[in-house]
Formats: structure tokens, C-alpha cells, sequence
């Protein structure tokens, strides 16, 4: 690299001098038979500093190899082969956790006819579509931004504090709009207990049979991999034990695989891929982070909220 060419913040000649040699010069002192000093010379500067004394900090050395040899003995949990087991922890880390970031990407063809009832079809493409924001859980409060570039560039957010929603985006009209209630939406963002109480009933059946996959790598290190295979049938059982309903799902199916931390037990990745039976599929990843982490998700602020029409 030239000597011109630095990186941000660091000192001028930080890296551009030459290698610096030690040079030992003996005591010449009676009695002296050790290195007394080391000379280190750069460029045209010299300093001089004490040799280190013989032994001097062995006992913090000793004490420092004692820690990583007592490190190195701890037993290794060990790991779990039963992937309803696996689930099931899961399930319990985030029903305990205060709360939680998610970021998604969505991906595919969605046919809005069966979503909202109509009888044309019409595709709408989701290449793009993505989200991210926090879950706080134990104040059911959630923050959700969004981005939709195939519907004119769409981006907004989604709050919910409490019972209540807001929606803001470049679509609808100024201000924050307070929708009316949770209900607004098929199921509550910042509460998804309700949902993991219907998952949990689920995998009891012993129908539903999960699969555990070889571990493998992951966001926050190594996982177990479960893979579920929901047909339309268990899907729509699932969604009947939970509260709200979801347009569109009466006749889709769901390949879901699912990461979770071998050391935390917590769900690090999912991939969910949706198949709607009407020549459209729909692919979502998933990521989770930051669990328990502290996290302010405030309303928003009064002079801005309307309760007008959501167009323009």
C-alpha cells in the first residue's frame, strides 16, 4: 500500500516506518551479566526501556493457563437428537424472551384474487419486499418498516402499541393512521404467544412428524435444522387453534426449515416457503437477533396521528 494511501482516523507514519531490531547492549557495570536495557532505534529517534526481569509475571501466566485448562474441561452439553424436542425448547426461549429483532425478505408471486376474494386473477410480483424492525413482546409493542418496490416503491411502518396500530407510508396519506385495533390485522404483531401456544398444541399430534437435518452454520454460530412439511389439511388446523385468520391460506401449504442456536436455543434463521395452490408460491426468510436486548418502541407522536381515510 503507498505510503499516501491511509485508512480513516489512523496516525500519519503509523505504519510507515521500517521494522524496528532490538539492539541488546550488556551492563558493563561490575557484577553484570544481564542485558541491561534494550536499545530499539526507527528512523532517527531512539528510546530505552528496562529489560524485563527474569520471572516477573509467570504467576499471572500460570493462573491465565489454569483458567483455559479448567475452560477446556467444562462438559459440552450435549446435543439433542429429537427434533420435537428441539422445537419445544424453542418455543419456550422466545415465550420467555422480552423481545427480539427480525429482518425478512419475501420473494414470488403473489395472486391477489383468493387474498381478497375476487374472481380475476392478478399477480402481484413481491421480488424485493423486505422488513425489518423489533418485537417487544413482554410490553406488546412492535415497530415494523417495510419496503414493497414493485407497488410504486412502497415503504412505510408498522407500530403497534398495545391494542392499538399506526400505519405510516408513502402511500396513504400524511400523518400516522390509527387503525382500529389490533384486529385491524389478522394476528398481533408485538404478541405472537397466542400463536406459539397453537404450534405447541400442534406438534403434540403425532401426526406431525419434524425432521432434524445435520446441523449446520447460522447467523449467530452453529444450529440444529428442523424441517416441517405442513399440508393444507394441518394448516388449517393450526390456523383454527390460533386467534385472527389469515386471508388466502384455506388451500396452502408451508415447507418450513428452521435454525435454532445449539448453545442458546434460540431460533437464529427460518426459511418458509408457501405454496397457495393458484399457480403462486411465495418464499420468506427470516432472521433473528439481539433476544432480550432493551428496546423502546414509543407511540407516535399525538399531533401527527389521523383517523382519516388511509388514500390521498
Amino acid at each position: 500500500m503507498p505510503a499516501h494511501d491511509k485508512s480513516p482516523g489512523q496516525r500519519p507514519g503509523l505504519f510507515d516506518s521500517a521494522v524496528v531490531r532490538p539492539r541488546h547492549s550488556v551492563d558493563a557495570r561490575p557484577g553484570g551479566t544481564h542485558p541491561a536495557r534494550v536499545e530499539e532505534q526507527a528512523g532517527s529517534g531512539s528510546r530505552r526501556r528496562r529489560a524485563p526481569v527474569p520471572g516477573r509475571g509467570r504467576p499471572f501466566r500460570t493462573a491465565f493457563a489454569l483458567v483455559l485448562a479448567l475452560a477446556a474441561c467444562s462438559p459440552t452439553p450435549p446435543p439433542i437428537s429429537d427434533p420435537r424436542e428441539i422445537l419445544r425448547l424453542a418455543v419456550e426461549h422466545l415465550r420467555a424472551a422480552p423481545s427480539v429483532h427480525i429482518e425478512g425478505v419475501i420473494d414470488g408471486q403473489l395472486d391477489l384474487a383468493p387474498v381478497f376474494g375476487g374472481t380475476r386473477s392478478s399477480a402481484l410480483s413481491l421480488t424485493g419486499t423486505r422488513f425489518e424492525g423489533d418485537l417487544a413482546m413482554a410490553a406488546n409493542r412492535a415497530a415494523i418498516r417495510f419496503e414493497v418496490p414493485a407497488v410504486l416503491g412502497l415503504t412505510g411502518e408498522l407500530r403497534q402499541i398495545g391494542d392499538e396500530m399506526y400505519l405510516t407510508s408513502t402511500l396513504t396519506s400524511r400523518g400516522w393512521h390509527h387503525l382500529t385495533g389490533a384486529g385491524a390485522l389478522p394476528f398481533e404483531i408485538g404478541r405472537p404467544v397466542s400463536w406459539l401456544d397453537a404450534l405447541t398444541a400442534w406438534l403434540d399430534r403425532p401426526a406431525n412428524v419434524p425432521t432434524r437435518l445435520d446441523d449446520a452454520s447460522c447467523r449467530s454460530g452453529t444450529c440444529y435444522v428442523v424441517r416441517l412439511s405442513v399440508s393444507a389439511e394441518q394448516l388449517a388446523g393450526l390456523a383454527s387453534a390460533a386467534p385472527g385468520s389469515i386471508p388466502g391460506l384455506a388451500e396452502a401449504s408451508l415447507m418450513l426449515e428452521l435454525r435454532v442456536d445449539r448453545a442458546t436455543l434460540g431460533l437464529s434463521e427460518a426459511t418458509v416457503g408457501i405454496d397457495l395452490r393458484s399457480a403462486t408460491s411465495i418464499s420468506l426468510a427470516l432472521r433473528f437477533s439481539s433476544w432480550g436486548a432493551p428496546v423502546t418502541i414509543e407511540p407516535p407522536p399525538a399531533g401527527e396521528v389521523v383517523e382519516g381515510p388511509l388514500l390521498p
